[in-house]
């Protein structure tokens, strides 16, 4: 496509600085306005020329294909950027539970949260793995599990 456009312009200046020496070196009179006539047309067949180059099958096809190209480029993209979504809400879960256990001195090695793709659209936490030396109080799970609407079944603690 990018030589089809090259081709046109060198083809433009081309038949624009013949047909304006042309016109320039023609003396004065009714073959000058001749000539310019003339040049007119040799300049819009050459401003057109390249449209009967073009082939709408090949211009269709290629179309298509640049189309595919970019809703599988699009997919993917939206792929990566809910992969990265789902660690930046998983890790933000993370500093938050822990955030908790530091606030009620509670000491807490480790946490895991896992997330899954809820049907309302967003990333929902369905796990979470403590990882401890000591007990974890039932009123930190239970308030932990309460706010991020998390079920109990779900939730491991690995002392």
């Amino acid at each position: 496509m990018v030589d089809l456009i090259v081709q046109w312009l060198r083809t433009l200046l081309i038949c624009g600085c013949i047909c304006g020496l042309i016109v320039f070196l023609c003396p004065s009179g009714q073959i000058k306005s001749i000539l310019k006539t003339g040049s007119t047309c040799v300049m819009l067949i050459a401003l057109i020329s390249p449209l009967t180059q073009v082939h709408v099958s090949r211009y269709t096809s290629s179309i298509e294909n640049f189309r595919e190209s970019i809703a599988a480029q699009e997919d993917a993209l939206q792929t990566s950027l809910k992969q990265i979504n789902r660690s930046v809400i998983e890790q933000e879960y993370c500093a938050y539970i822990l955030n908790e256990a530091e606030m009620q001195n509670i000491h807490i090695d480790s946490v895991e949260v896992e997330t899954e793709w809820s049907n309302e659209g967003y990333w929902a936490p369905v796990s979470i793995i403590y990882r401890t030396a000591s007990d974890i109080p039932e009123s930190f799970k239970t308030q932990i599990v309460t706010q991020l609407g998390i079920a109990n079944e779900t939730t491991n603690y690995n002392q």
